[in-house]
């Protein structure tokens, strides 16, 4: 028989236990209904709170390794924070595949040192990468951009588009958070490209269906088959509708860059879908995935 003191422990850890879960509950309800501005205001007041806390009283390179607290802000920053904080120009597009997952997808426009409706970054040999740029667009391209209105070229900036794809357990941020020198994506928006970082469905940026919630058991009936069939094609349609100029003769082609897993789905969606292989103008393979074991 237990204890009065033993019952009152138990007691006590029961109670925290109902507190600690209530809260959770009331947390993950109250940031369902915030406007994304004000839940990106609240996790950097409370990311600020955390580093002051664990600064206080101590050096800097007592926590976590050296860091300084706006390194240490990094680490709480979502894509689009990441993109913005190095003064680099940001969008954010909801795509809906065909069987409803919702992937939130980010865009690049332009460098650094790119003007709004210029085409070509103010640096276009940097990295040799104009000589790709020039090989990628085509006469056609050029043509339509002669005659398209000034509108739609200074929103499309009749760039080549270039899809990133993240690899396995990761998403869109693992692209933009190096320094711009050492970051993929910063080095293609400064050579003159048009940069896209895509997600797949369940990553932070793919949590979200038409008809299931996130805990129930169809949410998460997928594979990298579904990946490949659906969040592939539907990421680079919408790239394709958004980047082709109008009165252009054929559909601008958009160039893939593939890390791991990003690189298993544009392995098996250009195999079996000739539609998404004539959407694709160049596929790159980094880390390339073509089996899992296990």
């Amino acid at each position: 028989m237990l204890s009065l003191p033993d019952i009152l422990n138990l007691c006590l850890a029961l109670t925290i236990l109902v507190l600690e879960s209530t809260a959770r509950v009331l947390a993950a309800v109250i940031v369902v209904f915030l406007p994304t501005p004000l839940r990106r205001v609240l996790n950097r007041v409370i990311s600020d709170v955390v580093v002051r806390f664990q600064m206080e009283g101590r050096p800097a390179s007592s926590v976590r390794g050296g860091e300084t607290k706006e390194q240490r802000r990094k680490f709480d920053m979502d894509a689009e924070e990441l993109i913005t904080s190095r003064r680099y120009p940001s969008e954010e597009h909801v795509i809906q595949t065909p069987d409803g997952y919702f992937l939130t997808i980010f865009r690049i426009p332009r460098g650094r040192r790119t003007s709004p409706g210029s085409g070509t970054a103010s640096d276009p040999d940097r990295n040799g990468m104009s000589e790709v740029s020039s090989a990628w667009s085509d006469e056609s391209q050029s043509e339509a951009s002669a005659t398209a209105s000034p509108d739609h070229i200074s929103r499309n900036s009749c760039k080549p588009p270039v899809l990133l794809m993240h690899g396995f357990l990761e998403n869109a941020e693992v692209w933009v958070a190096p320094e711009p020198s050492q970051s993929l994506a910063f080095i293609l928006a400064d050579a003159g490209f048009d940069v896209w970082l895509g997600n797949v469905r369940g990553c932070k940026y793919g949590y979200r269906h038409r008809q299931y919630r996130t805990n129930s058991y169809e949410f998460w009936k997928f594979g990298l088959d579904e990946m490949a069939l659906y969040d592939l094609p539907a990421i680079v349609r919408y790239i394709q509708e958004r980047c082709t100029v109008p009165g252009q003769p054929e559909p601008v082609r958009v160039g893939y860059v593939g890390f791991s897993q990003g690189t298993a789905l544009a392995f098996a969606g250009l195999s079996i879908d000739e539609n998404l292989a004539n959407q694709i103008a160049v596929f790159v393979a980094l880390a390339p995935s073509t089996r899992v074991h296990g």
